[in-house]
């Protein structure tokens, strides 16, 4: 294979004279790249957790982030947890908390002996989180347990043997397992390497086996360089019951890395040097890829093989240079990218071996000197067969100051003919790698750099290990051993970040042009400083990495977490780079004056702020006060009012005593008012589900927490950056709305849905709003955009206006304007109504430019618009339709639409996506809407058809909703009194129904 390394490392002792220090929490240092390009790039560490655990025993390993609750979510072997952490103060606290630690013993899997958690992913939405639980012993099937985000168990399937990494998919419809399938240390047992594919498009909570597929890699061509261990192990008289294992058995995934459009996964094969590829919407393994092999014989690609190359062959010197190895790949960590229209994979080149009581694949060079006869064929540093032949003389093979300590395979590079190895081969390539995904193709590598940059920047510690102090203790096996690799885009920039596992540190490199890569930084805060004979301190071992975009970060600026396995420890690093300055808006300049607008104006309240760092302000109501507040109710009267108080910076907390519950049962239309100065929660007490959050909570005696507060910098930036993205522009701050109910004991549910009970929030924004233009938003994670969220605007006191939402969740919103047009509704009858639902974010044109009013709507793009409309989170995953694929941009949108009730497929079990949609059909649709949305449909039976002069022509499964929708003025009859219950309907048609029944509805104005 082919690959480009330009610009990568220039003469070291120019970039060592070139580093420019940057500041961290003392007593560690980062160090940085040149002074030009670091003058572009500045990392630093700002804050650290510390698990707890003892050194060496896995205090955290994999770390998730959910960037609406500002936590991370880290596995703990040491525990077998989670522990939850509480990233909120990050960047004015160095000290990161726990919040809470969940155990495998409270998942309470029947019949199921968990051996710890390997791995945990939170769902792109941010609404739950999963975990990957071994079984005992390890070589049976495991588990995925899914919980909400306190860590209170939701569900669990059953998956491969050793399920050891997990993530979703980028669209949120499917959970992908590497279920590794290690053997028995004695191989009397040795499962099947496979990938579990979990479909989480449904609810959460319902999950059973049922939705899980198992792909394998059996059935797929293996090609020839591709290292299965053919024949192996062999039985022994030690070992007498081991039988040498299928190649199926041999594979063993370690990583998966997805596409950004859902479609194919990647699954890193370490121990076989390949990688596979998974068809998601087959669910089946199409190609197994080799990887190929790195000839550390070629300038660039050299590499220290010797931890005794001092001249009394007794420790380590720095010697790094090109010699006759093969170095296999073996990557452990990957990830993706995207660069000029292709896809690419990234991956952490770490090496793995086979090493079991009844077979070890590992031996010293040293060992087999006398077994050498190396093909110059393979090796392209040598200039021919004669020069390479040199090395069988001058002790390269046996001298341990050479090659003598390295330790190769000895399953591979065996030469029948010649009884001699012809290859020898190393474990991992001691550098990171970038391949096109669609051919396979190394279009990069860094080489040596790994150990070059390191050599110059910590010449004392070179390829020390993650155990000790000793410089050159890791030379003779994989040096600095990368084992992560994670992709961040800062600004129009696109960095790699590689974990070092033994040296401990994090290198760089700018991406951005797979094809001209650049080294930027390396940054470690190990702390070295107690010298060589003392154990290992600070953070070390980077194992798993997280990249928090700026949108996303409490501090406004891109973070990378690293957990550090042998410390226990994770360390958040900020990252300061010109591409992209903090999120931290500016005031909106005062403009010039001008002449006086015509029309509706909306004068915005100024630029949104980023939230306090303090705790909302608490409002505790008593069982007492509660029940003499409801025993003064006026009669006839469904509303209890409280009075929060004025909304400072902080927000504020409404603390809410458990006797709600009983006051539901007894007053079953009883709505909470808690009014505070800028915003409103109504709360109707019948949306709770009161015994369900009893039994998660483990007891009757709760509070519930009511916050209405400003939302966290993270969702208010992806907010922010959204809206200019989409074009419109926000009115006021983002608010959080949120309830949480909590035990005597601390044991906390978040409460995010009402099921289908819309629920009114108010908001207080300045100036005079457009109700035309303006909608309420929230921020749709998986969409990475603004989603319209029904709401009313009514002109308030002293030049402000409120906005009531309606949703069935909780959430943070945010209030926005815009002013759409498209150049072909001009003189379009239905131009208000396609400009009014474009600046609600409601529909959108063919492009910039055209809406095509004319054209015919199908029902997969009606069927999408009436989900949006109601406010309704799209669901992952589709309805079971025969011709609804997941993959399908519709597919979300026509499973939300059939659990809501408002949509159904046809008899042969089709859904006809592409179909275009008849009038009578909108009519069907929008009349279930209208009772979804709590809205008692006309019921005047037929006698709103005769205004009809085709009504006969109606279907008989029609006449009721288009009845009804004709009395509600949502649907009306062309020239001639016509309905044309049959014809096609238009995008204007769709669109100007759809108004109507928002407004009769009371979603809009």
């Amino acid at each position: 294979m082919s690959f480009k390394r330009k610009n990568t490392r220039k003469s070291f002792q120019a970039l060592i004279a070139g580093l420019l220090m940057i500041s961290c929490i003392a007593p560690y240092k980062a160090v940085s790249a040149e002074e030009t390009e670091a003058a572009a790039f500045e990392m630093k560490k700002i804050a650290g957790y510390a698990s707890g655990a003892a050194f060496d025993s896995g205090g955290t390993e994999i770390v998730a982030y959910d960037w609406t609750g500002q936590r991370a979510y880290s596995t703990n072997s040491a525990e077998k947890a989670i522990d939850i952490i509480d990233l909120s103060k990050i960047g004015t606290e160095e000290n990161i908390q726990r919040l809470d630690r969940v155990t495998v013993s409270e998942f309470n899997i029947a019949g199921f002996t968990p051996d710890g958690i390997t791995s945990v992913a939170v769902h792109p939405s941010g609404q739950y989180i999963a975990a990957s639980v071994p079984s005992v012993p390890r070589t049976d099937n495991g588990k995925i347990v899914f919980m909400d985000l306190n860590g209170n168990p939701l569900s669990s399937v059953t998956v491969g043997a050793l399920p050891d990494m997990i993530t979703f998919t980028p669209d949120g419809k499917q959970l992908l397992v590497a279920n590794e399938g290690e053997p028995a240390t004695d191989y009397s047992v040795d499962p099947e390497g496979s990938v579990s594919i979990v479909d989480v498009s449904g609810a959460i909570s319902s999950l059973t086996d049922a939705n899980v597929t198992t792909a394998g890699f059996g059935e797929v061509t293996i090609p020839a360089d591709v290292r299965v261990f053919d024949g192996l192990p062999a039985a022994s008289t030690k070992f007498p019951s081991v039988a040498p294992s299928t190649p199926a058995q041999h594979f063993e995934p370690e990583f998966i890395t997805v596409s950004s459009d859902s479609k194919l996964a990647y699954v890193s094969l370490q121990e076989n040097n390949a990688l596979g590829v998974l068809d998601l919407a087959t669910k089946q393994v199409t190609e197994i890829r080799s990887f190929g092999y790195k000839d550390h014989s070629l300038p660039g690609n050299g590499i220290d093989a010797s931890d005794r190359d001092s001249a009394d062959r007794k420790s380590g010197i720095i010697d790094i240079k090109s010699v006759p190895v093969l170095g296999m790949y073996m990557p452990d960590g990957m990830a993706m990218m995207e660069s000029g229209g292709k896809s690419y994979i990234l991956t952490a080149n770490e090496g793995d071996i086979r090493e079991y009581d009844a077979y070890t694949e590992v031996e010293r060079v040293s060992k087999r000197s006398s077994k050498i006869a190396l093909d110059a064929q393979f090796y392209k540093g040598y200039a021919d067969q004669a020069q390479l032949d040199t090395t069988l003389t001058d002790g390269t093979f046996s001298d341990d100051g050479k090659l003598g300590r390295l330790n190769v395979t000895t399953a591979s590079g065996w030469n029948t003919e010649t009884s001699k190895y012809d290859r020898l081969f190393a474990f991992g390539a001691r550098s990171f790698s970038i391949w096109d995904a669609a051919t396979g193709a190394q279009v990069f590598d860094s080489g040596d750099d790994f150990e070059q940059v390191t050599a110059g920047l910590n010449p004392d510690y070179f390829n020390v290990s993650n155990s000790n102090n000793t410089k050159d203790n890791r030379s003779d096996d994989k040096g600095p051993e990368p084992e992560y690799v994670e992709v961040g885009k800062i600004g129009n920039q696109t960095f790699a970040f590689i974990g070092l596992e033994r040296t401990s540190g994090i290198m760089v490199y700018d991406i951005t042009n797979p094809a001209d890569v650049k080294y930027v930084s390396f940054i470690t805060s190990r702390d070295f400083t107690a010298g060589a004979a003392a154990e290992p301190e600070g953070d070390v071992a980077p194992e798993g990495l997280k990249f928090v975009p700026a949108a996303k970060s409490p501090t406004g600026k891109p973070l990378l977490l690293a957990a550090h396995e042998v410390s226990g420890t994770i360390a958040v690093y900020e990252i300061t780079s010109p591409a992209e300055p903090v999120v931290t808006p500016s005031p909106t300049p005062t403009p010039a004056p001008t002449s006086p607008p015509t029309g509706p104006v909306t004068t915005p309240s100024p630029t949104p702020t980023a939230a306090a760092a303090t705790e909302p302000r608490e409002v505790a109501v008593t069982a007492d006060q509660f029940a003499k507040q409801l025993s003064g109710l006026a009669a006839g009267s469904d509303e209890l009012k409280l009075d929060a108080g004025k909304l400072d910076a902080a927000g504020v907390a409404v603390l809410l005593p458990a006797s709600l519950k009983e006051a539901a049962k007894s007053h079953q239309k009883l709505v909470l008012v808690v009014q505070g100065s800028t915003a409103t929660y109504e709360l109707p007490l019948a949306a709770v589900k009161w015994d369900e959050l009893s039994q998660s909570l483990g007891t009757e005696a709760f509070t519930l927490r009511l916050e209405m507060k400003p939302a966290v910098k993270a969702v208010s930036g992806a907010i922010e950056q959204a809206a200019n993205e989409q074009g419109v522009k926000q009115l006021g701050s983002a608010l959080e709305f949120s309830l949480i109910a909590e035990s005597s004991a601390g044991k906390t549910v978040s409460i995010t849905s009402f099921g289908g009970t819309y629920v009114q929030r108010s908001m207080t924004v300045s100036g005079t709003v457009n109700a035309e233009q303006a909608t309420a938003v929230r921020y749709d994670d998986a969409a990475d955009q603004l989603a319209f969220v029904p709401s009313l605007f009514t002109q308030g006191a002293e030049g402000t206006t409120q906005a009531v939402i309606k949703r069935t969740g909780n959430s943070s919103y945010a209030i926005v304007s815009g002013s759409k047009t498209f150049g072909d509704v001009q003189t379009h009858w239905a131009k208000s109504a396609i400009e009014s639902l474009a600046s609600k974010l409601i529909v959108s044109g063919v492009d910039a430019e055209r809406f095509l009013p004319n054209q015919s709507i199908t029902r997969a793009e009606f069927t999408a618009l009436i989900v949006r409309s109601l406010g309704i989170n799209e669901a992952s995953g589709s309805a079971a339709f025969s011709d609804v694929n997941s993959n399908k941009w519709y597919a979300g949108a026509v499973g939300t639409a059939v659990q809501a009730g408002l949509v159904s497929g046809y008899e042969d079990g089709s859904f006809r996506p592409s179909e275009r949609i008849s009038r009578q059909e909108i009519a069907v649709i929008v009349m279930k809407a209208v009772s979804f949305a709590g809205v008692n449909a006309a019921a005047s039976g037929n006698d709103s058809l005769a205004a009809f002069a085709d009504a006969s022509q109606i279907a008989d499964w029609a006449k009721q909703a288009v009845s009804s929708a004709a009395e509600a003025k949502i649907v009306e009859g062309s020239e001639g009194g016509r309905f044309a219950p049959s014809a096609s309907a238009t995008r204007a048609e769709a669109v100007t129904m759809l108004q109507r029944m928002l407004k009769h509805v009371k979603f809009i104005n």
